[in-house]
């Protein structure tokens, strides 16, 4: 299937990870940047990091993609061994369903999947990130939606 990016800019920001660069870091296009860059949360708790689309709006998210930071990774890999990022959606942002997740021990750490469930719209979505030790880290963070045959086509003329 097809998708497009979500834009960047809509939405707004959501989750823990205020530290450092704080949680618009994820969102600013800028796929390398360093732990101090990032969006970042101390702790051996999980990290968020998402958005809330707004009052009335909903996407249907068919692919994400996530960038640990340059330097550390996700979780200072691999000093700190192995994390899990999670894909979670939620309709009142405080209960979140997860329908994708993936291991990581590598700087960055750069994750790019499909969404292997069926979803529908959702208001807020997130990336989660958990493991047993370590701060956590989010260079990017990138939402897709399925493309409409409009997008498709403006694509293929630009060429």
């Amino acid at each position: 299937m097809a998708s497009a990016p979500i834009p960047q800019a809509s939405g707004t920001t959501i989750g823990n990870m205020t530290e450092q660069g704080g949680l618009v870091a994820a969102f600013d296009g800028r796929e390398s940047q360093t732990q101090a860059q990032g969006a970042y949360h101390t702790g051996a708790t999980d990290g968020t990091v998402g958005k809330d689309y707004g009052s009335g709006v909903a996407y249907r998210v068919v692919r994400w993609r996530g960038i640990g930071s340059s330097d550390f990774g996700w979780n200072n890999q691999p000093g700190n061994g192995a994390c899990t990022v999670h894909l979670e959606w939620s309709d009142d942002n405080t209960t979140f369903t997860s329908v994708d997740n993936v291991s990581v021990n590598q700087v960055p750490g750069l994750i790019d999947r499909i969404v292997p469930q069926a979803t529908v719209a959702h208001r807020y979505w997130r990336l989660r990130i958990t493991g047993t030790t370590g701060d956590k880290r989010c260079a990017e963070a990138e939402f897709h939606q399925a493309a409409s045959i409009e997008l498709l086509l403006r694509a293929m003329r630009r060429g």
